[in-house]
């Protein structure tokens, strides 16, 4: 279990039919995690409120990476 950042789409969707969800869930899961660049389950709204908390629950979560520290070019 653990973080769905960094699964490729076949993974979500073995994941999705593992769940006992229809393949399109996986579409959205990958949408949300790449293109919305969601930051919590809570935010992906297109999922049911039921398929969030059961992927809670199995301990599955957004996984951002976090920022330790920017840097700034010294020309700006």
């Amino acid at each position: 279990m653990g973080s769905l950042f960094g699964m490729t789409r076949e993974e979500l969707a073995w994941l999705m039919e593992d769940l006992g969800q229809p393949k399109y869930r996986a579409v959205q899961l990958g949408d949300a995690l790449y293109k919305q660049r969601v930051g919590s389950l809570a935010e992906i709204t297109t999922l049911p409120v039921g398929l969030r908390e059961a992927m809670a629950a199995k301990g599955y979560g957004v996984g951002l990476p976090e920022i330790v520290q920017a840097a700034k070019s010294a020309d700006r």
